[in-house]
């Protein structure tokens, strides 16, 4: 739709919110009774990670928590909380968006992109109270939402596409084999057990492909198969990774689903797009947030006790 996330949008606000435990900013000992890692045997003490912490983040981690009590006294004067069930949905919301579906897959996410949980519950939380705080300065009216999906139409077409299981032969007649064993009854995973990996390769489990993307006779294949039905041997051109590559392979297909390309109505978008022009207005780097925060800062008396190096 062209809007960024919340969650791009908020780190643009405020700089995105990194909270470190209380304990790095500890004070520290000459002694390395405590060390955080060691290396060899040789230890990296706390006052070390302290130290580094404090010049390599420290002003922008000061200047994010300065925002926080900003907004929390603001939420306060307006009567406004958010709740710990709040954020939990909020939080497996963001999961949701991520394609994150298991808790595995969620700290393997938090490794990978070097978060917390305890941070992204953070942003969530913040996320929520700028919402509310500027929700009624922030209102988008239906007239808003109907413009904005008149001027946009062609982002809320949704392209043709199929769900087919594939299997792919390195000559037609290997292909057409495999097409008489899958008529008898075996299944794409056996028919390419039974041929051998050398001569034929095929999907585990059914998959969904963008028609548009496939070469014209393919997708008419696919487009005039009925669903269930099996099509093939298909000749496709290949580009070869190596000497022993075919130039050609031949398909066999089973279509189980096929989508026409199909405008969204916008009774089904309605609700998205007033919920992503409403956070665009909170969170953009032109909206109620960040002016609002602007503002703030020149009003408050802010006393800053340390020195960044």
């Amino acid at each position: 739709m062209g809007i960024r996330p919340v969650w791009f949008i908020l780190s643009v606000l405020i700089g995105g919110v990194v909270l470190l435990s209380a304990a790095c900013w500890a004070g520290s000992t000459s002694v390395i009774s405590d060390p955080v890692a060691t290396v060899n045997g040789e230890p990296i003490s706390r006052s070390r990670l302290t130290e580094r912490l404090l010049s390599y983040h420290g002003i922008y981690v000061l200047e994010n928590l300065i925002a926080e009590v900003l907004l929390e006294a603001e939420a306060k004067k307006r009567g406004v909380t958010i709740s710990e069930k709040e954020v939990t949905e909020a939080v497996d919301t963001r999961k949701k968006a991520l394609g994150i579906q298991s808790e595995a897959s969620f700290q393997s996410w938090l490794l990978q992109h070097e978060y917390t949980e305890k941070r992204v519950r953070d942003e969530a939380r913040i996320a929520l109270l700028l919402e509310k705080v500027f929700a009624q300065e922030a209102n988008v009216t239906d007239a808003e939402v109907e413009a904005y999906y008149n001027r946009n139409k062609a982002s809320f077409t949704v392209p043709a596409s199929a769900m087919i299981w594939r299997l792919s032969a390195r000559t037609e007649e290997i292909a057409q084999k495999a097409l008489e064993l899958l008529r008898a009854g075996s299944d794409f995973p056996a028919v390419a057990n039974e041929l051998g990996p050398r001569l034929v390769q095929a999907s585990q489990s059914a998959f969904r492909v963008p028609l548009a993307g496939l070469p014209g006779s393919m997708r008419a294949a696919i487009e005039n198969t009925r669903v269930g039905d099996l099509s093939g041997p298909l000749k496709v051109p290949q580009v070869a990774q190596d000497p022993d590559s075919p130039a050609i392979e031949y398909w066999v297909v089973k279509v189980e689903e096929v989508q026409r390309e199909r405008l969204r109505g916008f009774s089904e978008v309605k609700e998205e797009i007033r919920r992503d022009i409403f956070r665009q207005r909170v969170f953009g780097p032109f909206g109620i947030g960040k002016r609002w925060l602007e503002e703030e800062r020149q009003k408050a008396v802010i006393e800053r006790f340390i020195a960044f190096t």
